[in-house]
């Protein structure tokens, strides 16, 4: 009964670029839940790519400012609920509220170092298929020389 209370076209008017819009808010849209869930499973393979070191340093980067934006956004939004809407909400969804946006502002905390520590991993893995290719590169040589002076034929 109190979410009742909260008027979400206004919150909307306050913040109409709010990745919660996007993302988070309740659907029973089956498009849009599968458009949300293909865009799940986009940065979760972006994600991959971050930790495997496999992405482009571009990508790496674009995985840390989506999420940095997303982080911001969902802090945006809580601190606008709690501003204006939490005298009417239960004490559990000020709490819960609360502790979101504690874990948003944790996360983007946590960003720059996440972001330092891929792109470490980044060049650790370049450095290591460069290796492998000039080894490769080395072993082909290698394999097209004559053997004792003889003639390849």
């Amino acid at each position: 009964a109190a979410w009742a209370k909260v008027d979400l076209d206004e919150v909307r008017r306050a913040m109409p670029d709010n990745i919660y819009w996007k993302m988070g808010v309740p659907t029973k849209d089956e498009a849009e839940i599968e458009r949300r869930e293909r865009e799940r499973d986009r940065w979760n393979e972006e994600y991959g790519k971050v930790l495997s070191g496999t992405g482009s340093e571009e990508e790496v980067r674009a995985y840390y400012d989506e999420r940095a934006r997303l982080s911001g956004d969902y802090v945006e939004f809580t601190t606008y609920l709690l501003d204006h809407y939490g005298d009417v909400l239960t004490e559990r969804d000020v709490s819960l509220l609360q502790l979101a946006r504690r874990l948003h502002l944790a996360r983007l905390e946590e960003i720059p170092r996440s972001l330092e520590q891929a792109l470490l991993r980044k060049a650790q893995q370049d450095e290591a298929r460069a290796r492998w290719q000039a080894d490769e590169r080395a072993f082909n040589a290698d394999d097209t020389a004559p053997a004792n002076g003889d003639e390849i034929r």
